[in-house]
């Protein structure tokens, strides 16, 4: 996938001046970022800027206002000040940021639109894999958070910028286990897992807040398996929270030969195969097979 010049040109200003002590609030402002200023009242002194090379925006009236290293809000007090200082009566300045261009992370696997992004100002997971064109027909039940450790971000972008993106990826690539990492991640990194499911239901805690150099990678959907004496058996997607009752309408239910009593989960756990008898409403797991058995005549 090719690359934006301007993403290039960006990230060797931030290779260039680092993360600093500025990682200190990870809202402060860097160079290249993208802030909305609102003054109330006055439309001429309101609009976005951009933080220049050495962390400076260029505002009408006051001229040039060092903005690196400062908070959203604590930039909206410092123009505040500025503006009261013989420009206008008590003005009330707002400050957000728009996109934290200093902040790239890369976004991998079932997406329509793998590559690299800079973070909106919410800093959300939800935004960014909107930003990445949302997820393909075959993208899995959950998705990973890479985080370089701590001190390691120009270290962890430097190394996914030089990473080749190449269509189906997460086909080559198996679902990472618990204790390894996405690809690109570098070592030491922090992997968090969240649920597509929970996510949409609205649970905050699964809508991941990112940092520069995070990887995000969705992997390809795991599969049940429904053998037996099945309608149609064969494998199916994997959702989270499938039930028993799921995976057979999925089969098209029991062929006349099967007998509802006779069904049993086959696992796999740590390497072991385990068997259990099965209810309806028995959740499965990703890699499970539901087998159908035959009914005593």
């Amino acid at each position: 996938m090719k690359r934006p010049s301007s993403f290039t040109a960006l990230l060797c200003l931030f290779l260039a001046h680092g993360t600093g002590a500025q990682t200190a609030d990870s809202s402060a402002l860097r160079a290249a970022d993208v802030i909305d200023v609102v003054v109330l009242g006055q439309p001429t002194l309101s609009g976005d800027f951009t933080l220049d090379k050495d962390g400076v925006i260029s505002y009408p009236l006051i001229g040039r206002v060092e903005a690196a290293g400062l908070s959203p809000g604590d930039l909206a007090k410092k123009l505040q000040g500025l503006l009261g200082a013989g420009f206008i009566k008590r003005p009330e300045v707002s400050v957000r940021v728009k996109e934290y261009r200093s902040r790239p992370v890369l976004v991998l696997g079932e997406v329509l639109k793998p590559g690299i992004y800079s973070l909106k100002g919410d800093r959300s997971v939800l935004t960014t894999l909107s930003d990445a064109g949302g997820l393909t027909s075959n993208a899995g039940h959950e998705f990973l958070v890479a985080r370089p450790p701590e001190g390691s971000e120009s270290a962890a972008i430097e190394q996914f910028s030089s990473m080749p993106l190449v269509p189906g990826l997460s086909d080559a690539v198996r679902l990472p286990d618990a204790d390894s990492l996405p690809p690109g991640a570098i070592a030491g990194s922090d992997v968090f897992r969240a649920s597509f499911r929970e996510l949409m239901k609205g649970n905050a805690e699964q809508n991941v807040i990112l940092e520069g150099g995070d990887i995000v990678y969705v992997p390809k959907a795991a599969q049940i398996f429904v053998t037996g004496q099945a309608a149609r058996p064969a494998a199916f997607k994997y959702v989270d929270g499938m039930t028993v009752q799921d995976a057979l309408q999925l089969a098209g239910g029991i062929s006349d030969r099967g007998s509802i009593k006779r069904l049993k989960i086959i696992r796999f756990e740590a390497g072991k195969r385990k068997e259990v008898k099965a209810e309806l409403t028995d959740l499965l797991k990703p890699g499970d097979t539901l087998n159908v058995g035959e009914r005593f005549f």
